[in-house]
């Protein structure tokens, strides 16, 4: 007797839904299950062979070419081009401005440099541009990128010794730069 009729004939009729209703799922698994198993077979062959190689040698994979129909040419040699790259554009000219010169108007051409020198009798901090695109640098030194006006600003506080009264002031440096 075939098991479906065995199964038709000898088991109830709820258990038989469930059957049915799950022998896609039990295909799948079945399935999944020697999937896996040849996976697995697959790889521990390849890692005994892959261990079979001498020490100085990798398994190693070759990529495949596909075939062409038109006649191959011989390839000529690439030689690499040697590429120079210029050194960076010198300043043309540097404006010093100290903190004596605040809140006046310099005037500069792209490419030139402004070194803030604003003394040692104040700690000067947040040296900065207003806008870095026209006039961009660091605490003390600024290069003047493109056409516009930016304005430089820092701010000086006392220096104080431990154990001294010390005087609670900030000193705000500002120079407008106009970049030709």
């Amino acid at each position: 007797m075939p098991v479906k009729g065995w199964l038709r004939t000898s088991v109830s009729p709820s258990i038989m839904t469930t059957y049915r209703s799950h022998q896609g799922f039990i295909g799948l698994t079945v399935a999944a299950v020697v999937a896996v198993c040849a996976l697995a077979i697959a790889l521990g062959f390849y890692v005994k062979h892959a261990s079979e190689l001498p020490p100085d040698q990798t398994a190693t994979t070759t990529p495949m070419i596909a075939a062409s129909t038109t006649p191959s040419r011989p390839e000529k040699p690439v030689t690499p081009t040697p590429v120079t790259v210029p050194p960076p554009a010198a300043a043309s000219h540097t404006t010093t401005i100290t903190s004596a010169q605040a809140d006046q108007t310099y005037h500069v051409q792209v490419g030139d440099r402004v070194v803030l020198s604003l003394g040692n009798n104040l700690r000067w901090s947040n040296a900065t541009s207003s806008d870095a695109n026209i006039l961009a640098g660091d605490e003390t030194t600024f290069i003047a990128k493109a056409r516009g006006t930016a304005t430089l600003t820092a701010t000086g506080a006392p220096i104080c010794k431990p154990d001294q009264a010390c005087p609670m002031f900030l000193a705000l440096f500002s120079a407008d730069i106009i970049v030709e």
